[in-house]
């Protein structure tokens, strides 16, 4: 993560228009993800993108999203609350971002800021192509699209400013329960 890189481009951003929605869907992950296996290099690069730079990111968008009551939404993961075999980075990172969603939302509510998380299930995204055995065209069918959890980040930024929905576990259908092995992670 560059976050230099990162306040250029959120400085870009807040210049042309302010904030009323903030939607924080980057992800990392490395191939070598066991814990015996994942060098200190490879666990760095991924809390720097999954959690470093949605706080950087957050805090840029702040007084935009106090201003107007805006909502900031963060994507985590299933794993963040459901081991699996996603990572040990992986997983802390994106137990990191639901701690920020949940403390930031705590603090905030009082500015009138809304900050919910999503905990997704497996997407279906290339960055399922980064695995060390990336799953088959067979089984990325069931799994979630990248227009299902855009539906509910709309849906969670549509709600009237007197509801809020702090986390949101979105799955497949075919799991129907978190934290139940969907096979795509070996």
């Amino acid at each position: 993560m560059d976050s230099a890189a990162v306040e250029l481009g959120m400085t870009a951003i807040l210049k042309m228009n302010p904030i009323d929605v903030l939607v924080y869907a980057a992800g990392n992950n490395v191939p070598k993800r066991r814990l015996a296996e994942t060098s200190l290099e490879d666990w760095n690069a991924v809390i720097q993108v999954n959690l470093n730079a949605a706080f950087q990111t957050l805090q840029l968008a702040l007084p935009s999203l106090r201003e107007r009551h805006g909502t900031a939404i963060f994507i985590s993961s299933n794993s963040a609350a459901w081991p699996n075999l996603s990572g040990s980075a992986y997983q802390a990172s994106k137990t990191g971002l639901f701690g920020l969603a949940r403390s930031g939302a705590y603090e905030e509510h009082q500015n009138g800021v809304r900050i919910s998380v999503i905990l997704p299930g497996v997407i279906d995204t290339p960055f399922l192509d980064r695995r060390a055995n990336p799953p088959s065209a067979e089984k990325r069918v069931n799994m979630l699209q990248a227009d299902d959890v855009a539906a509910a980040c709309l849906f969670l930024a549509s709600l009237p400013e007197r509801a809020y929905v702090p986390e949101m576990v979105l799955l497949p259908t075919y799991l129907q329960a978190p934290g139940k092995g969907d096979g795509a992670h070996k």
